[in-house]
């Protein structure tokens, strides 16, 4: 017997003696009392009795998990046992709960959490009922599947595998194939959630399965994932400028990507600053809409479905300049042309074309480093046309807007100057090659040109002088370009065409000596000397004076009979076209020098610096004088003459001119028509 019984069940006296039946753990005994027992008259009988006793604990119980949700537990047979319970709890000194029952020494227990430790004990049980329970035993079940497996690129040889925790696994198993038949399969452990697979070939594929496992076993291996190292970054990078002011990028190619994507950066060739600007699938591209002048960084990457490469090595470019702008022509002279424009950024030198045409080939004729140039050896009055480019150590820009120069032309020659009557003066010169106009100056010294006249022919006609005086003229020739140096002078004195005659009176046989100025009327250039009885006089009644000044008439006389036949008294407006044509200003001609040129030579008194008559025309006015209307009294021969017009004031006066020996000009007012005064007609 396992163990000795404890606990009378009951009892019965039998024909060999007093018999006894006790149940302990399931074991059935009989003790049997009589004389002839060796043992003190107490004897023992096993056996079946009246009933059956209840079975003892398995023995040796042993879990194993099968899975990561299952587990089989196995114990030892006990005898007089119809079947077995199974207990189980996570606790393993409390919590027990039956979970099966069977008649076999084994149960696997399933729908169990995964990497989950579990207790078991079991008890045998019969019809005498259910044994104790056994000693427990534990097992920790197989853990789950890895979830979330991810294979990422982190350079052009390595993968990182990474995966969720798996609840009770101690270690877990990497498995890599690249062969579809798996006969390539690896296996790595790790007791962390991530693995780097390194030593990989760019651009090939790698599958990748986790499986976790602990001191139970091996989980199941979660589903493939395939993962693709980065590729290498692209090699031989290139940055070139265009003369349009990009730059084109461009790198070998990689194999086995997606394509690539290029960084650019302003501020160095390495650091943080470098930032995407374009994805392609090209090995080159042209990055547009930079900064002339500018330096640029680069780089480029290549990319395909296991993620980016490191970036590659830098080059950069700087852009060429902007295109110069805003040139200008700075001077010009007749052989050459200094041109100029602003500074541009980052140019290092600038490129002077030149064409004879607008639309020309244009032709590089120097390279400077300043911002101006100084075209020499051109031909005088000749026009070229200019282009400019700047440059620096990565190309050309474009060409600039052309600009239009021209030199100077030369200095007018074969300059002459050509009197004519009329006040007029004609100025004549050689045409100069390329010049698109001329100045005329004009002064009365050599040192003193105060009139200036553009004109586009090579004459000019110089009206409205002043007879008598000596003008002096020189040229110049003008173009887009400036004015040339000024001719050598030239001189002329204007003059009036002038034509002399005589009158003879009939009425008296007098012969008087005419002049015809210009376009004027012909005039009598002596003072009348017609004798009437009433309202005339000499000079003081003296009539040698009348033989030397003429008479004296008042107004209504002078009008009306005092002329010849076909002669008339000239009106104020007469006179005015007189004294005006010979330098009379204004417009009744009363001002100005006109009176010096028509007073005669001699005769005058003189007075400070106003000159005496040069008689220019033969006018011969001589200072006759006046007499009241009396006629008994005259006055002012010598100094002042007077002479009527036949223009009427109003009733009483009549309008007159007179000439003084303290005036340049020939003055008109009004004065009372009886007074006397000198008559000079004109012919009607």
């Amino acid at each position: 017997m396992k163990r000795f019984m404890s606990t009378w069940d009951t009892f019965g006296i039998s024909k060999s003696g007093v018999i006894f039946r006790a149940v302990a753990r399931g074991v059935f005994c009989a003790i049997v009392l009589c004389g002839g027992c060796s043992n003190n008259g107490i004897g023992t009988v096993v056996g079946e009795g009246k009933a059956p006793l209840e079975p003892s604990e398995p023995p040796n119980i042993l879990a194993t998990a099968t899975s990561s949700g299952s587990v089989k537990i196995s114990w030892q047979s006990v005898s007089m046992a119809t079947g077995y319970n199974l207990y189980r709890s996570t606790n393993k000194d409390a919590g027990y709960s039956k979970v099966g029952k069977t008649t076999s020494t084994e149960y696997t227990n399933t729908g169990l959490s995964s990497g989950t430790i579990y207790y078991y004990k079991a008890t045998a049980y019969n019809n005498g009922g259910e044994s104790p329970m056994s000693s427990y035993t534990s097992v920790t079940t197989i853990p789950g599947i890895p979830l979330n497996v991810t294979a990422t690129a982190v350079s052009s040889s390595d993968i990182t595998v990474r995966w969720f925790s798996v609840y009770g696994a101690t270690g877990y198993k990497v498995y890599r194939w690249t062969k579809t038949d798996r006969s390539d399969a690896s296996e790595r452990t790790t007791s962390d959630t991530s693995y780097v697979d390194i030593g990989l070939t760019a651009g090939a594929i790698y599958y990748y399965s986790v499986s976790a496992y602990n001191g139970s076993g091996e989980g199941s291996p979660s589903p493939p994932i395939n993962g693709k190292p980065r590729p290498f970054p692209p090699s031989n990078i290139s940055a070139t400028a265009t003369s349009d002011g990009n730059i084109t990028v461009r790198w070998s190619s990689v194999n086995d990507v997606a394509g690539y994507t290029v960084y650019r950066n302003q501020v160095a060739a390495y650091g943080d600053d470098y930032k995407p600007i374009f994805t392609t699938t090209d090995t080159a591209y042209t990055n547009v809409g930079l900064l002339p002048g500018t330096i640029y960084y680069y780089r480029v990457s290549a990319y395909n479905s296991g993620g980016e490469s490191l970036l590659s090595p830098y080059d950069s470019a700087m852009t060429v300049p902007a295109v110069p702008s805003n040139v200008s022509v700075i001077a010009a002279s007749t052989d050459n042309i200094t041109i100029g424009w602003p500074l541009v950024s980052g140019a290092i030198g600038y490129k002077v074309y030149r064409d004879s045409i607008a639309n020309g080939l244009y032709t590089e004729i120097t390279t400077v480093s300043s911002t101006s140039y100084t075209d020499i050896g051109l031909t005088s009055g000749a026009t070229y046309y200019y282009r400019i480019s700047a440059y620096n150590n990565s190309g050309e820009s474009l060409k600039s807007q052309h600009i239009q120069a021209a030199t100077i032309p030369a200095v007018p020659l074969d300059v002459s100057a050509t009197e004519t009557y009329n006040s007029n003066v004609i100025v004549r010169w050689s045409s100069v090659y390329g010049a698109t106009g001329y100045k005329v100056y004009r002064g009365t010294s050599d040192d003193d040109y105060n009139s200036v006249y553009t004109v586009k022919g090579t004459s000019y006609t110089d009206t409205g002088l002043i007879l008598g005086v000596t003008y002096y003229y020189r040229v110049s020739a003008v173009n887009s370009g400036g004015e040339s140096s000024l001719s050598n002078y030239v001189s002329a004195m204007p003059y009036l065409e002038y034509t002399f005659g005589t009158l003879t009176d009939s009425r008296d046989g007098k012969t008087y000596n005419t002049v015809k100025i210009g376009n004027n009327k012909t005039w009598m250039v002596e003072n009348l000397n017609y004798k009437i009885i009433s309202n005339s006089w000499c000079y003081n009644n003296d009539e040698s004076m009348c033989d030397e000044y003429g008479r004296l008439y008042n107004w209504t006389v002078a009008k009306n009979n005092a002329c010849p036949n076909g002669w008339h008294l000239p009106s104020n407006l007469d006179w005015a076209d007189l004294t005006k044509t010979v330098g009379g200003t204004g417009i009744y001609g009363d001002g100005g020098t006109a009176a010096t040129k028509l007073k005669s030579g001699a005769g005058w008194d003189q007075y400070f610096d106003i000159p005496n008559g040069t008689d220019d025309f033969g006018f011969s006015a001589l200072p006759a004088g006046y007499s009241n209307y009396i006629g008994g009294g005259s006055f002012s021969v010598g100094t002042i003459g007077y002479w009527w017009t036949n223009t009427e004031g109003d009733d009483g006066n009549a309008y007159y001119r007179s000439m003084k020996y303290n005036s340049e000009n020939v003055s008109q007012n009004v004065n009372d028509k009886r007074f006397g005064m000198s008559v000079r007609c004109v012919q009607e």
